[in-house]
């Protein structure tokens, strides 16, 4: 079954696309890339398999409970003539976003050998590494990215506050999110090599270039790399 879901001729790259963009995100003119992608894992994963919509008593009562929540917020604000509809988005948007990552799970723990699933989460990895080490070596890519894939604001900030060294890569959050993602992939990249997932090339290139992706990301991410160095 690893191959129907992480097919290379197939599917692999539409997974690789929306995992990426559902992780990291970024801005565009329509909204956020993440919600865009969170319907199309949603609808990816049930048209795989129909099971997903099997959920377990503790999920089901948790949408039910988050659906709920979202009537009795619609209902308040219309019945008190408020009309603030502004929560009512996040909202979707939250509730979404928990089934997706029920559905990528539920996949992964169902189809997907152990081995296949890290060797995944690297290339995603990889992707946001190359997009880092290309920003930090031509500014001019570096404040394309930035004006189209980040918030107006944010990318202003992180240019004015850092030079130009911080919130790089394609990635909704500039800051703490961002530089936390990048410390779990760091600590993932220390895990794979343990179990021999990958090679001690593979793993000697991701660790020495995501370390210095963790310098730009923040603080933060270097935990995650020190992490994985005691855990190995």
């Amino acid at each position: 079954m690893v191959e129907n879901f992480f097919n290379l001729n197939k599917t692999y790259l539409f997974w690789l696309v929306a995992v990426f963009v559902f992780i990291f995100g970024f801005s565009t003119p329509l909204g956020s890339a993440a919600q865009i992608s969170t319907v199309l894992i949603i609808v990816g994963c049930v048209l795989f398999s129909k099971d997903i919509l099997k959920l377990d008593k503790t999920l089901f009562f948790l949408m039910f409970f988050l659906l709920y929540d979202l009537f009795i917020c619609f209902l308040w604000l219309t019945l008190f003539s408020t009309y603030d509809y502004d929560i009512v988005p996040t909202k979707i948007n939250f509730i979404l976003s928990i089934f997706a990552t029920y559905c990528l799970v539920f996949c992964v723990f169902r189809y997907i050998e152990e081995r296949a699933f890290y060797k995944f989460l690297l290339i995603v990895f990889g992707i946001q590494l190359f997009f880092i080490c290309l920003m930090l070596l031509n500014s001019d890519i570096a404040n394309f990215i930035l004006d189209n894939t980040k918030n107006q604001i944010v990318a202003e900030r992180m240019q004015s506050d850092y030079g130009g060294a911080r919130g790089l890569g394609i990635a909704d959050s500039a800051a703490f999110g961002f530089s936390t993602t990048i410390g779990l992939f760091l600590f993932f990249t220390f895990y794979a090599f343990s179990q021999k997932y990958i090679n001690t090339l593979l793993f000697l290139f991701l660790a020495t270039i995501g370390v210095f992706a963790a310098i730009s990301a923040g603080r933060v991410a270097i935990f995650g790399a020190a992490f994985g160095a005691l855990y190995l």
